[in-house]
């Protein structure tokens, strides 16, 4: 008997050993292995549908080679997110996308990163005491057939953008035609003809935004210029960015809109209260039009009357106007990432961006129901927003009396239309251009001030008097008025009776004479087509009625003036929006990453160590103790 409880003991106690074996072994090996799990509600951290639908139809393989090595510990949450990033991505594009990591921490790295002229960064961190500064890399490059690498620096700041930045280049590299972003700036005289800012500059705004960012950082060949909006819109452009508009003619809303209603992306940075007529001496202390609000109330969005202010001091942009008053100033708002929709890529990337005498946009919602169109404010004031109907000399003082709270709200500055639109001239005439205009307003002019012929020797069936001659000869009774006779010849006889015939070359001028046709001439200036000269001259794409539009809307350009040189957010706003909005659709619906990090805070090394070895031997010691307990039950039960 005591044997044989000698070998159930022995059994079951080896039993559990064994298990306790196989399980901590068991768990060993699913630690070391990578297993991602996407617990948010907002899946921040799965690719998105759009970056799915690039990476699938790759032609051409890409290579990226990321550079990473002896960067400060707070990197290594970006470390992570990048990893993971590509691991997925690679799993979405198969063969056509490779991946390798250069380890700069080890001499032969450091070589190669050298080799390739990759960016070194300083770094400073905290040891005991003492601040070290040491030295490290962290960079990607892209390559692509025959397209030039696209190196992106400083990953651990950009991480979260880092889906969008790949997924755009990607995309831009797989294109089998160019994209084209067109670019006009339609703006107030004084701006056009003079340098307004005093620094021996040429004349304009934006050359800086056009020169420096738009054609030498961002599209080179790809920007075009338009000189005017009073022609379509030319068919090769993809976005069109309308800059400062200023007293447009309806002609030009006209073919905006037909651009619109073609696929073509606009960018309206509008200009209502600028320098100007807010702050230059000696100039209309009213807003400017642009010549576009009809179009836009029709389209549903209204850039109100006057000007806005935020009286958050957090939310307000430091401006001095002179040497002796400097400070925070409530008509200059400052946006923020806290009032951005960060879910777009771009707004996203933007912590800030200083915004000067912008105006008010009011979305009329039952005309964007009616119209099935949606709308996104991607950026608005603080709470503490006012709208300011009067701007008198607003620029000339830095301090303004706090708005009563009543006045607060919050109030929209930047927003995107999307959807069906119908035209706000169907069934109508197209119309006329400034010329036109003037040449049927000038000929309108002549008509009214000519007079009218008038024949007072003869009027038309009166009797003639006694005395009245005809031919300064008066008239006898009985006697006519002779007309020369004609010659009584058969050959006059036969051209009376019979019109000649045409000859061989020539052609009746009413048409070819064939059956239906009654010989009269069209009206002039019109081919067979019905079609007049000036129709025929104005060469485009067919006009439209309806179509699916994408407007983004700013209700202020000042922030990429050339005097905001030095603060690039603007700048990189600008452009961002005109590259997001060029591409497909997959890259258009891109939603931001990681919007709203959430991360569990930093334990010691010690912690970490304890954690990792209570994660390995729990569960194994847990069913130990319960294999114990059975055992013990069962034991019981017999005796």
């Amino acid at each position: 008997m005591a044997n044989k409880n000698y070998l159930t003991w022995s059994h079951s106690i080896l039993s559990c050993v064994l298990l306790f074996l196989v399980v901590l072994l068991l768990n060993v090996v699913v630690a070391g292995a990578g297993v991602r799990v996407d617990l948010t509600q907002e899946g921040l951290y799965t690719l998105d549908k759009g970056s799915r639908n690039i990476l699938e139809r790759l032609r051409d393989p890409v290579a990226i080679t990321v550079y990473w090595g002896n960067v400060p510990a707070q990197a290594a949450v970006a470390e992570r997110f990048i990893e993971g990033l590509l691991e997925e991505m690679q799993e979405v594009a198969g063969d056509k996308l490779s991946v390798t990591w250069i380890d700069t921490d080890e001499e032969e790295g450091q070589q190669e990163a050298e080799k390739n002229n990759i960016q070194l960064y300083s770094f400073r961190r905290t040891e005991g005491n003492k601040r070290v500064e040491t030295t490290g890399y962290m960079t990607m490059v892209i390559e692509s057939g025959a397209d030039g690498p696209t190196t992106i620096d400083q990953l651990a700041r950009f991480y979260t953008q880092l889906e969008a930045i790949l997924v755009a280049d990607i995309d831009k590299r797989s294109r089998l035609s160019p994209r084209t972003i067109g670019y006009i700036n339609p703006d107030s005289p004084l701006f056009l003809s003079s340098d307004v800012t005093g620094r021996g500059r040429r004349p304009g705004r934006f050359n800086y935004l056009k020169d420096e960012w738009l054609r030498r950082r961002a599209f080179g060949k790809e920007l075009q210029d338009v000189q005017s909006l009073e022609e379509p819109v030319p068919a090769d452009i993809d976005v069109l960015l309308v800059v400062a508009p200023w007293q447009l003619p309806e002609v030009a809303a006209f073919h905006l809109e037909q651009f619109a209603l073609r696929g073509g992306r606009i960018f309206l940075l509008l200009d209502s209260v600028n320098v100007e007529n807010a702050y230059l001496p000696n100039q209309e202390r009213e807003p400017r039009s642009s010549g576009l609000e009809e179009w836009l109330a029709h389209v549903g969005v209204t850039v109100e009357y006057g000007l806005v202010g935020d009286f958050n001091r957090a939310n307000q942009s430091f401006y001095g106007f002179n040497r002796e008053e400097q400070g925070r100033y409530p008509y200059w708002p400052q946006l923020t990432q806290e009032y951005m929709d960060t879910t777009n890529v771009v707004m996203n990337s933007i912590p800030a961006m200083i915004t000067a005498w912008p105006a008010a946009i009011t979305i009329d919602d039952t005309r964007m129901e009616e119209g099935e169109r949606t709308v996104k404010v991607l950026a608005q004031t603080s709470p503490l927003g006012h709208r300011r109907a009067e701007i008198g000399a607003v620029g000339e003082k830095l301090s303004h009396p706090l708005p009563s709270t009543k006045e607060f709200e919050q109030i929209p500055l930047i927003v995107m239309i999307d959807g069906p639109l119908e035209s706000m001239w169907k069934g109508k005439d197209k119309p006329l251009t400034p010329a036109q205009l003037a040449e049927a307003a000038a000929k309108k002019a002549a008509e009214a001030n000519a007079e009218p012929l008038k024949d007072e020797a003869i009027e038309d069936d009166a009797p003639l008097k006694d005395d009245e001659v005809v031919d300064d000869k008066p008239l006898e009774d009985d006697e006519v008025v002779d007309e020369p006779p004609l010659e009584d010849t058969p050959e006059k006889d036969k051209e009376l009776e019979e019109p000649a015939p045409p000859k061989e070359d020539e052609k009746p001028a009413g048409g070819d004479g064939g059956e239906g046709d009654d010989g009269e001439e069209p009206p002039a200036g019109d081919d067979e087509d019905g079609a007049s000269e000036d129709e025929k001259k104005e060469e485009g794409p067919p006009r439209l009625d309806t179509g699916k539009v994408k407007i983004l809307i700013a209700s202020d350009a000042e922030y990429c003036a050339d005097y905001f040189q030095g603060q690039d957010a603007g700048f990189a706003f600008v452009v961002g929006m005109a590259d997001w909005l060029s591409g497909g659709e997959d890259l258009i619906n891109l939603r931001a990453r990681n919007t709203n990090p959430r991360q569990i805070e930093a334990v010691e090394a010690s912690t970490q160590k304890t954690i990792q070895v209570v994660n390995l031997g729990a569960i194994p010691f847990l069913l130990l103790c319960v294999g114990i307990v059975v055992f013990a039950v069962r034991r019981s039960q017999r005796s």
